[in-house]
């Protein structure tokens, strides 16, 4: 299983904490485990599609797909933020 980060979630990971900072590192080293074990997170609850999923690492929210043998890490934000206002959440109720 692959494991690729999009450019949006890349954004989201530098506006939250700073692409540099101790946070960045660790929550990009948290879907190291989405390798082995793709279906670890949690199906995301605001979303009717059991391919998105999410790790929750301290305060923030990763949100993923799974397509075959590729996971797609779709975005990043802290846990205080209403899924809705985010842009993946934007879209998906759209």
């Amino acid at each position: 299983m692959n494991v690729h980060w999009t450019s949006e979630a890349i954004l989201n990971v530098d506006a939250a904490v700073g692409i540099g900072s101790e946070m960045a590192r660790e929550l990009y080293e948290s879907t190291n485990q989405l390798v082995s074990f793709p279906h670890s997170g949690r199906k995301v609850p605001e979303v009717d599609n059991p391919a998105i999923r999410e790790l929750i690492h301290k305060k923030y929210r990763i949100v993923y797909e799974i397509r075959g043998e590729q996971v797609s890490v779709l975005t990043v934000f802290h846990s205080s933020r209403d899924f809705g206002n985010t842009s993946f959440g934007r879209r998906s109720n759209q």
